[in-house]
């Protein structure tokens, strides 16, 4: 074949390529109805324009033949260049349709080794490497490319919507697996490396040049995947058009309901406005009730002040008493005790008392009842538990006597609050009025009776006083007797008195 004919199918070759990587670069990439590979087109544009321009250096190489020392690097590197996005989009494609994964560092390692491998062993390293890239890049690359267009149209070829798009995607598909078939086998031979079949070869063989055939094949690529590319574009023109009309539909509809609100919008600020002026007066009303609530909130704090203070002082008041006090709960739980209640049944203080069962208090203490069996009947135990219990005295096994009252604790309106038990060591007091009847018994004046002496010369007088006691003394002796015992007793009464404001439902001091 002439050289100026070449030249020519050189050029008919690269302005296919680029015609088809500008196409597919202008085409939408984002409309994955019309094409499932969309987003993965700049890679296939990309392809287009490099091995495009390629195709111009060659042809350009053998127009002038004395430059090409200078370009032959450059050639080698627009080849692989162009050959990798082709890859990459046959990856992606074929993983997309097949769901197949083709890791990406497995498939470019190997096209890589075998590039390499083919530069080292070539005499010339520049053909060594376009040759390796024919092989390992391009031959892959287009066969992926090739077979993922074609399965793409066959697949959707009985959908109408996709009818026009199959036409040119099938032809596309069949020219890429041609193009890989004359592009990646029939290649120009280069020394220190072995081939299926050279250039000249093959013409020598069909009579027909392999540029031609390369040529073809990328023009009816071109065309299909042009043809693609103008469809999408038609498709997204129309929902464009579409989506416009919508909009316009939409616009309309709008005005509508703006015209039919703004009728009846003086109604409604109207009705706001009076509602604002409610809400004002309603305002208004809430601001003084809420300065109202603030000073009954402060005169709240003062009057909580001052019975915390009262509250401050009874409770250090029931904490000097020497009187032990426990107060139980409606729950029979205690509430409340004072040491006094602590150091009388010996209760250790690290015993937390509060919250316990008021009938198991006493088993934390240390002293034992003298008549156990009577103190267990009484001790904390009450017959009727709105009336005042009786006043009980427990014999401890120490010798030690303590009384026990009680009183219940009522509300206002009477419910049961709790019950109030109060404990006293009147040991001292027994042992003082058992040692004033002693003196009383032995008493010169109130004592038993015994005859008088009878003084040195006083013998006639002694006969002369009438014989047996004296019938003043057991009076005497016997008013003594009871004026100390009411004496004591009228100590007992004042000292146990009970509180009037108990019998009325109030107990003092921090049980209220």
């Amino acid at each position: 074949m002439a050289e100026g004919h070449l030249v020519d199918i050189y050029v008919v070759y690269g302005i296919s390529f680029l015609a088809l990587g500008l196409a597919l670069y202008l085409s939408p990439h984002g409309d994955q109805q019309v094409l499932p590979f969309a987003r993965h087109l700049p890679l296939l544009a990309g392809f287009g324009i490099l091995h495009g321009l390629y195709e111009l250096v060659v042809a350009w190489h053998l127009a002038h033949p004395g430059h090409g020392f200078m370009l032959h690097p450059f050639q080698t590197t627009l080849l692989i260049g162009s050959y990798l996005p082709l890859l990459e989009f046959g990856r992606r494609l074929t993983q997309l349709l097949t769901g197949y994964r083709l890791p990406l560092p497995v498939v470019a390692g190997s096209s890589f080794l075998g590039v390499a491998l083919c530069g080292l062993l070539a005499l010339d390293t520049a053909g060594g490497l376009a040759l390796g890239a024919r092989y390992f890049i391009g031959l892959p690359g287009s066969l992926l490319t090739g077979y993922g267009l074609l399965r793409t149209g066959l697949g959707r070829r009985g959908e109408p919507e996709w009818r026009g798009v199959c036409l040119a995607l099938c032809p596309a598909g069949v020219a890429f697996l041609c193009y890989g078939l004359f592009a990646g086998l029939v290649v120009t031979p280069v020394p220190g490396l072995p081939l299926l079949l050279s250039e000249e070869g093959f013409l020598g063989l069909s009579g027909i040049p392999i540029q031609l055939l390369r040529a073809a094949c990328a023009v009816v690529a071109a065309g299909g995947l042009v043809r693609v590319a103008r469809l999408a574009s038609d498709r997204l023109q129309r929902r464009e058009q579409q989506a416009l009309a919508s909009l316009a539909r939409l616009n309309a509809e709008l005005e509508a309901r703006v015209r039919e609100r703004t009728a009846s919008l003086q109604e409604v600020i109207d009705e706001l406005g009076a509602e604002v002026r409610e809400r004002k007066r309603a305002e208004q009303e809430l601001t003084r009730t809420l300065e109202e609530l603030r000073a009954a909130r402060r005169r709240q704090d003062e009057l909580l002040e001052i019975a915390h203070h009262e509250q401050r002082r009874l409770a250090t008041l029931l904490s000097a008493m020497n009187i032990g006090i426990l107060f139980e709960d409606r729950r029979g739980r205690v509430e409340f005790i004072n040491p006094a209640f602590l150091r009388l049944w010996a209760i250790p203080e690290e015993v937390d008392i509060i919250g316990m069962p008021a009938r198991e208090v006493l088993e934390h203490s240390t002293h034992r009842f003298a008549r156990p069996s009577i103190a267990s009947k009484h001790v904390l135990q009450v017959l009727d538990a709105n009336e005042i219990s009786e006043r009980f005295e427990i014999d401890l096994y120490d010798g030690r006597i303590l009384t026990q009252l009680s009183y219940p604790v009522t509300a206002s309106d009477g419910a049961i609050l709790g019950r109030l038990w109060l404990y006293e060591d009147i040991t001292h007091e027994r042992q003082t009025a058992r040692q004033l009847l002693y003196l009383a018994e032995h008493d010169p004046l109130t004592g038993p009776l015994q005859p008088p002496p009878v003084p040195e010369g006083s013998g006639r007088e002694a006969q002369h006083r009438p014989a047996g006691p004296d019938p003043l003394r057991p009076l005497l002796l016997r008013s003594r007797r009871v004026q100390v015992h009411q004496r004591h007793l009228r100590s007992q009464r004042r000292r146990h008195r009970p509180d009037p404001r108990c019998q009325r439902g109030r107990a003092p001091g921090p049980f209220q």
